[in-house]
């Protein structure tokens, strides 16, 4: 852990690594100051305060806290940040208010679909990831996305709705500097390590919405693209990324496609997993978190009557089949 890189106009990263993992949250700094994400339980005080301190700046100025979703590394320090900095006002999308503000939310509504697809997480796991989500802590302002903050005189950035990885899944675009901060709205192929080696699934759960929300940023001109758990990309390299996690959201569907086209009859989820982690993969860290995608792609074909959810086997395990012409093809959906 070093001091914050201030590699990008009008925002402070303070970077750190986890798992062999990059984590960044972002500060915007002007007469007031809004910090990106929190951090899991315990960063505050052990990575984001002295990151700050060590550039002169001080956390008691942070005015807004943005939690870009609900994914424990992005809001498990709002309880330490309302100890150490009372006055701070705490946002987040109403959509994903529930999941972080409820563990029990949290644990039916998002990290359940992996258990309901016969993929749940280790008990240990479970356990970690309730220690790293915090205290319950309750949100100020629920926000739908479009909302304005205004941090100085002449500096004014957007909140922006992204959804996809989540359904709350927010942004911040910097007009003035460029900047678009996106945190995990776009994916690539999927999580990497520090050495930029593919380590876990992209874990989104609607295909639409996520396709929809990649579309929406390459419309930004932006010149800087700040992703939570990747090295700040320029624009070149942020619309090709933007691109590349369109051609994955492609490649994954025309794979469940080949899978449900199996002349043997229905196929199982647990069969769709294994193909499609066999193509993408393998998966190091949480692999399990492959049901995600899997699930919301057979839930579109099946929308577009292309899959049909057959029936559960003694323990419920989903078993789908392809129906409608031509499932094993795409059909330019991008």
């Amino acid at each position: 852990m070093g001091a914050p890189r201030a590699q990008v106009p009008g925002v402070v990263l303070v970077v750190s690594s986890y798992g062999g993992r990059r984590f960044t949250q972002f500060l915007l700094c002007d007469e007031r100051m809004l910090l990106v994400d929190s951090g899991m339980a315990g960063w505050v005080g052990e990575r984001i305060e002295p990151q700050l301190s060590a550039t002169g700046l001080s956390l008691m100025r942070v005015d807004f806290v943005l939690n870009t979703h609900a994914d424990v590394d992005h809001y498990g320090g709002n309880a330490e940040l309302r100890r150490m900095v009372p006055g701070m006002i705490l946002m987040a999308h109403r959509a994903d208010a529930p999941l972080i503000e409820r563990w029990g939310c949290m644990v039916s509504e998002r990290l359940g679909v992996h258990e309901r697809c016969g993929q749940g997480y280790a008990s240990e796991t479970m356990g970690w990831l309730e220690t790293a989500a915090g205290p319950s802590t309750r949100l100020d302002v629920l926000l739908r996305g479009s909302e304005v903050l205004r941090l100085g005189v002449k500096r004014e950035v957007e909140i922006v709705h992204l959804p996809g990885h989540s359904r709350g899944m927010v942004g911040v675009w910097d007009r003035s500097y460029g900047v678009l901060i996106a945190a995990d709205a776009a994916l690539g192929r999927g999580m990497v390590n520090e050495a930029g080696v593919l380590d876990g699934p992209p874990p989104y759960f609607d295909v639409v919405a996520y396709r929809r929300s990649l579309r929406k940023m390459l419309t930004f001109d932006f010149q800087w693209l700040l992703l939570t758990h990747h090295p700040v990309m320029n624009r070149a390299c942020g619309l090709r990324f933007l691109e590349d996690s369109l051609a994955h959201i492609d490649a994954m569907e025309s794979v469940i496609r080949e899978c449900l086209a199996d002349p043997e009859g229905p196929v199982r989820f647990r069969d769709i997993f294994e193909t499609v982690e066999t193509r993408f993969g393998p998966y190091a860290v949480m692999p399990n978190e492959l049901c995600a995608p899997i699930r919301a792609h057979l839930e579109d074909l099946r929308r577009r009557g292309l899959a049909a959810l057959v029936r559960g086997q003694k323990d419920d395990e989903p078993v789908w089949r392809g129906c409608g012409e031509g499932v094993n093809a795409t059909d330019g959906r991008r």
